[in-house]
């Protein structure tokens, strides 16, 4: 009966283990927010032979300062090619506005498969005073939320204000929540996400630079990287530590550089006079994927002046982008049978409405099976339970039969191994020896009431 527990048991296990490809499995959850960090993406290098003579040239002692900007520059493009041509991939963003009249914190990320795509970015506004909350969720209290359908098609919904309660305090993907107020008095083309766009229109609406993928918004080139920058390489990753030069460059190379971030604080009436500084480390790796960057500015912007911090990471591996949507506890274990690959969270950030259809043929077998494996194992164990305790003495008798006929047999196979003569059966097929002597006694059952012989 063990064995038949265990292996009623072992199908549960795997069942369960079959289930788990259509419900989400949470794992380790972080407690505090913490930038999620990818695997090595296993993939071709995208760095040229070109380029990596740039590169090693630029690590070698006694490189010439054109030649480090040579190399920063080739790091970058390679990286931010990455970023813009690979088609499967996850962002995740933290920034913070670093403003000394209160708190701007921003989450976002940015998940694709090919051409089907989602964007967020949420902005939490936190002063001391209730007065500067409404000023800064006026003017730095941004949501933004852009997807492609894959379709030609694309959708933007951007605004500022405190009405869509953004909270960047979620410590799990996908690191915000908020809210959009629909009008429902409002005709539906005024309703959010009613118009689709063109590319064109959409990357003018967003203020991209190249592409919504790329690594941020701000024109770099050689002209303005200061000099001495630091490219060191260690564990299979290029890290570049570089500045841009703010004091001596070309005047208009650096507004052309910081040209779409303008654009992005004029959305909030207010305008970007300077940078003061601005030093970025990068870290790519060794076949030329990015893997984080990280920036740290000084800028002067009227209200809006301060030191802000960008971060980003990168993700490539689908392993590890499905481990990360997995967090999401928006997401009840229901929705989660819907949800199996990365273009379904696409789906379902770009429509919610999209898991309120009725479940498909494999989730509804699934949840049957499991159903009644799970059955299946507590009659079992139930019967043995009762088998125990003599509840059950029919099934009781009907196993020491059983047993006997198989030990018998056992001493049948046995004794003819050593030559003994076999032994007659009883009426039940029971074979009985004297043990001490190998006779074989036959005990023969009748039907006579109580009675035995």
């Amino acid at each position: 009966m063990q064995k038949k527990i265990i292996c009623v048991f072992a199908l549960v296990v795997v069942l369960t283990l079959a289930m788990g490809t259509f419900v989400a499995c949470n794992g380790h959850l972080p407690s505090t927010f913490e930038m999620p960090e990818g695997s090595r993406p296993d993939k071709a290098s995208l760095f040229s032979a070109q380029d990596a003579a740039t590169i090693n040239a630029a690590m070698q002692v006694g490189a010439t300062q054109e030649q480090k900007k040579e190399a920063v520059m080739t790091l970058f493009s390679t990286a931010n090619s990455s970023r813009i041509n690979t088609p499967l991939s996850l962002v995740v963003q933290e920034s913070d506005a670093g403003i000394s009249l209160g708190s701007v914190l921003m989450h976002s990320f940015n998940l694709r498969n090919g051409d089907k795509w989602y964007y967020q970015l949420a902005t939490s506004v936190k002063t001391d005073s209730a007065f500067f909350d409404a000023i800064l969720a006026a003017t730095a209290g941004y949501l933004k939320v852009g997807y492609s359908t894959g379709d030609g098609n694309y959708y933007y919904f951007g605004k500022l204000g405190p009405q869509f309660k953004c909270d960047c305090s979620i410590p799990t993907f996908p690191y915000a929540t908020f809210v959009i107020p629909v009008d429902e008095n409002a005709k539906p083309e005024d309703k959010p996400f009613a118009n689709a766009m063109t590319l064109d229109e959409f990357n003018t609406k967003l203020n991209v630079l190249h592409s919504i993928h790329e690594i941020n918004n701000m024109d770099f080139c050689k002209e303005i990287i200061a000099d001495d920058p630091v490219i060191t390489f260690e564990n299979g990753v290029y890290k570049v530590a570089f500045a841009v030069d703010t004091l001596n460059a070309d005047p208009a190379l650096l507004e052309k550089w910081y040209a779409m971030p303008q654009k992005d604080m004029q959305v909030g009436g207010q305008s970007i006079n300077k940078y003061n500084s601005y030093t970025a480390v990068l870290e790519v790796w060794d076949n030329g994927y990015a893997k984080s960057f990280e920036s740290h500015a000084d800028r002067d912007a009227g209200m809006a002046s301060g030191k802000p911090v960008d971060r980003y990471t990168y993700i490539w591996e689908k392993s590890d982008i499905m481990a990360l949507l997995k967090q999401d506890q928006s997401i009840d274990d229901v929705k989660s049978l819907m949800l199996r690959d990365v273009e379904d969270y696409i789906d379902y950030y770009s429509n919610p409405e999209f898991v309120d259809k009725e479940l498909g043929v494999l989730e509804i077998v699934g949840i049957v099976l499991l159903v009644l494996v799970i059955v299946a194992i507590v009659l079992t164990v139930t019967i043995e339970v009762l088998v125990k305790k003599g509840k059950l003495p029919k099934i009781a008798a009907r196993r020491a039969k059983k047993k006997a006929k198989r030990l018998a047999k056992k001493q049948a196979r046995k004794d003819k191994k050593l030559g003994v003569a076999p032994a007659c059966e009883d009426t039940d097929g029971i074979l009985l020896a004297d043990e001490g002597t190998g006779d074989i006694t036959v005990s023969i059952e009748e039907d006579q009431g109580d009675g035995e012989q």
